[in-house]
Order: C-alpha cells, then structure tokens, then sequence
C-alpha cells in the first residue's frame, strides 16, 4: 500500500462504547490522523457533521449506534452538509445481507471487527485510490454499487469457498464487476449516473 500523508484529515468517529474509541483513535494518530471528533450515538454525530468539515466518517452499526440511520442521514442530498463524504461503516453484522443493505443505502466501506490498524488504513487508501462515481436515481444516493464486494470480511472467503458451485454463484451477485453490469440495479434500470470528484479534502500522498 502507497503511503500517504493523512494529517490534514478530519475524522468523525461514531461509537457508543468508549474503549472502542479509544482503540479507533490510538489508530488513527499511529497514522497521524490528529483531528478527530467522537460522537456516541446518530444525533450527536448529526450536530458535528453538519457544524464541522468532516472527511470522513466511521461508524459503528450495531444495537448501540445505528449507523444505516446516520448513513441515510448524511446522504440525504437535501439535508445534509456534505452527501459525498466518505463514510466507513465498522460492525460485527458481516452476513452478506448485512452488507447488501449498507451499500443499498450509500456505504463507501464496510470493515468487519475486530479491527486492526493495518484494516482501517488499507480502507481509506481504498477511498483515495479507488474512489467511485456517485449514482443519483429516485430511490438511491451514494457510491456506484457495480463493485465486486466492499472490503474481504472476517471468515466470508472461507464461508464462500465451502459452498456449492450453484450457491456460490448466487451468494456473488450482489457484488457485480464490470463483467456482469448487466445485472446491478443502476444498470438493469438505466439509472442516471452522476459523476463527482472521488478524491477525498486533506489526503495527499
């Protein structure tokens, strides 16, 4: 992985349990991330994202934080003061339907836990890499879903591999490369894409 300059990023972390912060901001400052805002539940990372120029966010999605609700939030297009905004979500809920509906509502990237630094710093050399054009229809927002997957999860290859070849097949199809565009929800209904600047403010290499 290239190494990047990260100081100038602002980070927004969502997490109700405080040791969890702490662990996600230890990394952070390892990667010299300084200016970070910590939020414990959606409507207190509402009031920060709206007030201050966030770069990116991560989220926990569990019982405690319901980062599908921040997620649609932050890319209400109407709403929100920066739809675009990279957003990470971090959660235990790793089945593959878990992980459909966090890209059906706009994720950039999921990340399984337990976390590691090495885990979230290839997520946001993804973002900068590998950033996507947004898609615009009347019943989504957010990052162009015609992605194989968003990030390996914690014993999903293995689970893959087990399976019958039928199964296997069905089990990828949510995550459609540019062989099978065809099949996505944007491309099956021709909607409109829109492309926008994929870079991310503060990152540079």
């Amino acid at each position: 992985m290239k190494n990047y300059n990260l100081k100038k990023l602002t980070v927004l972390i969502v997490e109700r349990q405080g040791y969890m912060r702490r662990i996600i901001r230890d990394i952070l400052q390892t990667l010299g991330i300084n200016k970070i805002h910590e939020a414990t539940n959606e409507d207190e990372a509402l009031e920060i994202f709206q007030e201050e120029k966030i770069d990116m966010v991560l989220t926990d999605w569990s019982p405690s934080v319901d980062g599908i609700v921040l997620l649609h939030k932050v890319r209400d297009m109407d709403a929100s003061s920066n739809p675009y905004v990279p957003v990470v979500i971090i959660s235990a809920n790793t089945e593959p339907r878990h992980v459909i509906q966090a890209r059906d509502r706009g994720v950039t990237e999921f990340l399984a836990k337990p976390i590691i630094a090495k885990l979230i710093y290839s997520r946001i050399c993804s973002v900068i890499e590998r950033g996507r054009p947004f898609i615009h229809s009347s019943d989504f927002f957010g990052p162009d879903r015609r992605r194989r997957h968003l990030g390996p999860l914690k014993g999903e290859r293995r689970k893959h591999a087990n399976m019958s070849a039928p199964n296997r097949r069905k089990a990828s199809r949510p995550f459609i490369g540019p062989d099978r565009r065809h099949n996505a929800p944007e491309a099956r209904h021709g909607r409109r894409i829109v492309e926008v600047k994929t870079g991310t403010p503060g990152l540079s290499a």
